[in-house]
């Protein structure tokens, strides 16, 4: 099982959570400090009050996050809390533990996710994450293994990935790092917001005149109006469709996803059809040398 420790401690925010008696039940590293230094005190209008007794507390009294972000905590934070309580209960059946057991961890999945988002969104913002550590990287087998590690997500869904090779694929020298927030995001939400029973079809081509693959991602699902198109790759932007489709979100994962690809010396747009067929595409330089 992981503690708050393993998924909130490397966050740069520092971060308090408090139980509905005002007491400490969880800070991270990054907040440690307030309490070590002599007549430092918690400023009252810096908590965030979550549902179940709950709150965030960020140094600053505007929060670096969207509102709507820090509610998302909410849920999953009073699942933990809930589940952690039920299992200290000496009487509580086996079969139950396990149910809870498995509360818990898809608890932490998506508090994990969120977390990894923010702070990928939040190194994106102060440029932090630009392409400094540049390697060879084999583009044929890292999209193998990202579509290796979400293909459960569509066998759920009855989906089937078709991944279609047009031009002959060579390693080039890019950020792996940079590559992976763009590709994962994509398919991911490729995934999310398909349909069931549908294929999503990867592409990977080439134009060489720019030396650039360009990749594709497409999905038959909900698309993309003309409302949202100027949007859509905003700061926590979440289309009232995508919403519908999916509630629960952070409207970072493009937004990620755009700045990744423009870092890594590429691009990324798409095309939505009024027949809910969408298509995102984002673009790789092709260099044989740093």
């Amino acid at each position: 099982m992981w503690s708050y420790e393993r998924f909130l401690a490397k966050s740069e925010e520092p971060m308090v959570i408090f139980d509905n008696k005002n007491s400490i039940i969880f800070c991270n590293e990054s907040a440690t400090k307030y309490f070590q230094e002599v007549g430092k005190n918690i400023l009252v209008k810096n908590i965030f009050r979550l549902d179940g007794g709950l709150a965030v507390y960020f140094e600053d009294p505007e929060p670096p996050i969207d509102p709507m972000v820090i509610h998302q905590l909410r849920a999953p934070l009073t699942s933990l809390k809930w589940s952690i309580e039920l299992l200290q209960d000496e009487n509580i059946p086996e079969i139950s533990k396990k149910e809870l057991l498995k509360n818990i961890s898809i608890s932490i999945e998506y508090l994990t996710k969120l977390v990894n988002d923010l702070l990928s969104a939040s190194r994106i913002g102060s440029g932090a994450e630009s392409p400094v550590s540049n390697s060879l990287l084999d583009i044929k087998k890292m999209i193998g293994n990202l579509i290796g590690l979400l293909e459960p997500n569509a066998t759920a869904k009855k989906q089937k990935i078709i991944l279609k090779e047009k031009c002959e694929l060579g390693a080039t020298f890019i950020d792996p790092n940079l590559f992976c927030h763009v590709f994962q995001n994509l398919l991911d939400n490729a995934i999310s917001y398909g349909n069931e029973n549908s294929e999503i079809e990867i592409s990977i081509s080439s134009d060489l005149s720019r030396r650039m693959y360009i990749i594709s991602v497409k999905d038959r699902g909900i698309s993309i109006s003309d409302e949202d198109r100027q949007k859509i790759f905003s700061k926590f932007y979440r289309s009232s469709a995508a919403k519908t489709v999916k509630p629960a979100g952070t409207g970072l994962g493009l937004f990620i996803a755009k700045s990744s690809a423009e870092a890594n010396g590429g691009n990324i747009w798409f095309e939505s059809q009024n027949d809910k067929l969408t298509t995102f595409y984002f673009t790789v330089p092709i260099r044989k040398e740093k």
